[in-house]
């Protein structure tokens, strides 16, 4: 069956299912159904994966569970519904619909059929930014993949939400050599973890996959060197968690041209020699460093100069941040909303190298071929 086909039947299914599903949903006077009912048992895939699911649940099941995702139940005109957007791989996927009780015993449930054709790449004007080739092998054929080792823990994860992404472009300042970009991006959910996709200039166009906590710990990890291609499993490197902070020893009033500040001191000794970290507790420099004393051979030691609040547009976007300016030269911009893989840092500045957040996302799909369904934006 062509695509155009398999569509126009998507469509005339869809309307059938819609108007049986609704139907059976609202029998008996509008009360809540029996069992699970679906607007369509059965549902063709978007060319890029997605795929919408709407239905309603028996009255006190708060979650019902498909494709390995839960999907919260909501009251909408006196009926519980339920609408998943997912992401799905290549193939027929024949589901359970399952509502589950606050105790998570199942109920009734209804068979799902969820189809998609084969995976199509993307032609060079649907390629989305900063997409601009399309890699072979890497240096005499060998695959890079085969060689990567991928972290095993993802930091700037926290306070992200599914859909966003951010792209970081690194300048090295008195060199021909060109920007660097990082593309990180929060695809999807699966089973309570995130969906990660990293692409990086330094990586040959290879795209990682990587299966996330949100305490940042790295589960899986795949590698893809063009859109299309199915994944290879990555080498994860154990990274620990980070310690505690330890509790600061003191606190002191810092006086700086930005002004006086209350500061947490934070010290540490090694055999270099020993640095001493003033660290805001209140107001606008809240978690900023102020002052950074050092006696290691070839480090030097700053202090902040100005302490501001500015507006700092990246493409459509404009952020409220703090900017940081210190008497080395250096610069921070701190932005009030988590940037994916970043944290609160946007853009930093100085002498020799300029890092800045150059795109932002809200919407942004799968790229790689995953190998099970997740939740969408």
């Amino acid at each position: 069956m062509s695509r155009t086909h398999r569509r126009i039947a998507a469509l005339t299914t869809l309307a059938a299912g819609v108007g049986l599903g609704l139907a059976a949903a609202r029998a008996d006077d509008g009360a809540a159904p029996d069992r699970v009912r679906l607007e369509t048992p059965k549902l063709f895939a978007e060319r890029d994966g997605t795929v919408v699911i709407r239905g309603s649940a028996p009255a006190g099941y708060p979650t019902v569970r498909l494709l390995g995702l839960t999907a919260k139940v909501t009251v909408k005109d006196a009926l519980p519904t339920f609408e998943v957007r997912a992401w799905v791989p290549v193939g027929r996927h024949e589901v359970e619909v399952v509502p589950v009780a606050e105790d998570g015993t199942p109920g009734p449930s209804a068979p799902l059929v969820v189809e998609r054709g084969a995976a199509e790449p993307a032609e060079p004007s649907e390629r989305p930014a900063p997409w601009a080739h399309d890699p072979a092998d890497g240096p005499n054929g060998f695959d890079i993949r085969a060689y990567l080792q991928v972290p095993g823990r993802l930091y700037g994860i926290e306070d992200v939400a599914l859909g966003e992404a951010a792209e970081i472009t690194t300048t090295i300042k008195g060199q021909s050599m060109p920007p660097m970009t990082r593309r990180t991006a929060i695809v999807g959910r699966h089973e309570g973890r995130w969906v990660v996709e990293i692409e990086d200039s330094n990586m040959q166009g290879v795209i990682q996959g990587l299966l996330v906590t949100p305490e940042g710990e790295v589960v899986k990890a795949w590698g893809a060197r063009r859109r299309g291609e199915k994944p290879m499993e990555l080498k994860l490197i154990d990274v620990p968690a980070a310690a505690p902070a330890p509790a600061p020893e003191k606190h002191e009033l810092v006086q700086t041209n930005a002004g006086e500040f209350a500061c947490a001191v934070h010290e540490t000794d090694s055999e270099s020699g020993r640095v001493r970290s003033f660290v805001g507790v209140a107001g606008l420099a809240k978690d900023v460093l102020v002052k950074l004393e050092t006696s290691i051979a070839g480090v030097d030691s700053y202090v902040l100069t100005r302490l501001a609040r500015e507006k700092l547009t990246v493409g459509e976007v404009e952020l409220s941040c703090r900017v940081a300016r210190y008497d080395n030269g250096q610069t921070m911009w701190m932005a009030d909303r988590a940037i994916p893989g970043y944290g609160p840092m946007v853009r930093m500045e100085s002498a020799a190298y300029e890092l800045a957040v150059t795109s932002l996302e809200d919407d942004a799909r799968p790229r790689l071929q995953w190998p099970w369904p997740f939740e969408v934006r």
